[in-house]
């Protein structure tokens, strides 16, 4: 094996951007002011469906986005028959077993049918008389939906027989339910009236499952407490987690409340939480009026991140005024945005800042990078187009700029590169193979016959093998005076460049148009 000596030029750089932090949120907008976006810019509730559409209300129409364009209904419509009823949506959305869309806006009982494309809608009458401000809470494993509307109670609405019920009457002024159901059973034991905005939270307990018209109920933070843990309180959101457990906004706190017990716990660190939504297993995210986006560990109860609204970042939110937030199926985080649309993220999707040299005079500052690959401590290593190899530490900090200077060949136009499982970094350039061991800095050239190769892969034996662009396959052999030789697989002959293409348990090689097996 000849020995080749380089001249290596090393440039330490100082740290210049790191990596996405896991904590790290990339937002991306979704406005009402485009033509082609959403209809209206308050959008307080946002469902994805199974079909992977996205629906997300607003007072001026439902919006259904496809992941490239906004479809906007109302009830504008020239069919008043199959269009929405009203326009200002009031509800979450609830998908049923036909993959039809239920909801309400402040007139009615909404569902809009896929199949056709279009709505059906619902009253209930009260005493004979119509009444106004419906708010869909659950839809329940027998195709119940629960519902509050405002001065008139809990009721019960079956969407297969379209049978009404009124379960009992809630205090004035609610405006919001929840419902608490056993995740295995789906049996609801309880259910939670409040204002929104309005002091006073009502606990409404049901001991048969059979018959909801009978229950015991108990009335929270609406001064009436001679306790003084239990004294007038603003109630923001609310989210049942257990039987024992309930979560609590208010303007100044979160509160854990067992309402069995009738203890509490504040965690005064939350200013104006709007909405408590959960988040993967052990989180919450939660929106606020001035303070953004705040992620919070339900085991340690402490606060994990806060996102908020940076000027100059353009992947920062929107804004601090956060009404409400929610996670879809697919795990991306939706944020309503006062008065500006949707803010969206998905926290599995890393995305990295730009990595640029401190000055003008760095030589690969205007090449592109046309090699990547992570050695086994986490370094990535960078190939450029003329300008050398550099390399990125696992924090994110360039770690040196390697530049072969003085040499007749094209060894600083990289083609691909492979770290092997001892430390070493094999280097495809136009002008051959170079080897480059990582604990003593030291260049070698391993190329025979002055030819060029295209890819290296490392078999889970830990056979390295090389696709040549004059075609074949090379195989390494390890020598006892620690000089690698390539030595050619004869069996395979071609004038076509050879690629590795896959390796479960084997890796096959070929040009263009031919694989074979090794």
């Amino acid at each position: 094996m000849k020995k080749c000596l380089l001249s290596i030029s090393i440039v330490l750089l100082p740290f210049l951007a790191a990596f996405c932090q896991p904590q790290r949120l990339y937002f991306h907008h979704l406005a009402a002011e485009r033509e082609g976006e959403l209809s209206q810019a308050t959008n307080f509730f946002v469902f994805k469906d199974s079909k992977g559409f996205l629906w997300v209300s607003s007072i001026n129409g439902l919006n259904r986005f496809d992941g490239h364009t906004v479809k906007v209904y109302s009830s504008n419509t020239p069919d008043t028959l199959y269009s929405m009823f009203g326009n200002n949506i009031q509800s979450p959305f609830y998908e049923d077993s036909k993959e039809n869309i239920w909801f309400s806006t402040y007139e009615g009982i909404n569902c809009y049918i896929r199949k056709h494309d279009h709505f059906i809608h619902d009253t209930i009458m009260v005493n004979g008389r119509s009444v106004e401000g419906y708010y869909i809470a659950h839809l329940d494993a027998n195709n119940n939906l629960w519902l509050m509307i405002q001065k008139e109670g809990i009721f019960q609405y079956n969407i297969k027989t379209k049978e009404k019920k009124h379960l009992h009457d809630i205090f004035d002024p609610a405006l919001r339910l929840k419902i608490y159901a056993d995740k295995a059973s789906g049996k609801i034991s309880r259910s939670f009236v409040y204002g929104q905005g309005i002091a006073g939270l009502q606990v409404f307990d049901y001991p048969d499952p059979n018959n909801y018209s009978k229950f015991q109920t108990q009335i929270f933070f609406d001064g009436s407490s001679k306790e003084k843990l239990f004294e007038s309180m603003i109630v923001f959101d609310v989210l049942p987690e257990s039987d024992t457990l309930v979560w609590v906004s208010t303007p100044n706190n979160i509160i854990a409340l067992n309402p069995i017990k009738k203890s509490l716990q504040f965690y005064n660190q939350f200013p104006n939480v709007t909405h408590i939504e959960p988040f993967k297993d052990h989180y919450f995210l939660l929106s606020s009026l001035e303070n953004g986006l705040i992620l919070f560990d339900k085991r340690t109860r402490q606060v994990v991140a806060n996102y908020r609204q940076q000027v100059n970042n353009p992947h920062s939110l929107s804004s601090n005024s956060l009404p409400s937030v929610y996670v879809d199926r697919d795990g991306i985080i939706w944020v309503s945005v006062n008065n500006k649309g949707l803010d969206f993220a998905h926290p599995d999707n890393l995305k990295f800042d730009l990595l640029l040299p401190p000055s003008e005079d760095v030589p690969w500052k205007e090449s592109r990078i046309t090699a990547l690959a992570k050695d086994q401590r986490g370094n990535i290593w960078c190939g450029t187009n003329g300008k050398g190899i550099f390399s990125i530490t696992p924090e994110g900090k360039l770690n040196s700029i390697l530049k072969i200077e003085n040499t007749e060949r094209t060894y600083n136009t990289i083609i691909s590169i492979l770290p092997d499982n001892q430390d070493r970094i094999w280097i495809m350039t136009w002008g051959g193979i170079l080897l480059y061991n990582v604990k003593s800095r030291v260049f070698e050239s391993v190329t025979p016959n002055n030819e060029v190769f295209y890819h290296a892969t490392q078999l889970q034996n830990g056979q390295i093998l090389f696709g040549a662009y004059r075609g074949g396959v090379y195989e390494l052999v390890e020598r006892s005076d620690q000089n690698p030789q390539l030595k050619k697989i004869e069996s395979l002959k071609s004038q076509k460049p050879y690629f590795p293409l896959y390796q479960p348990k084997m890796v096959c090689y070929g040009p263009v148009k031919t694989l074979q097996a090794l």
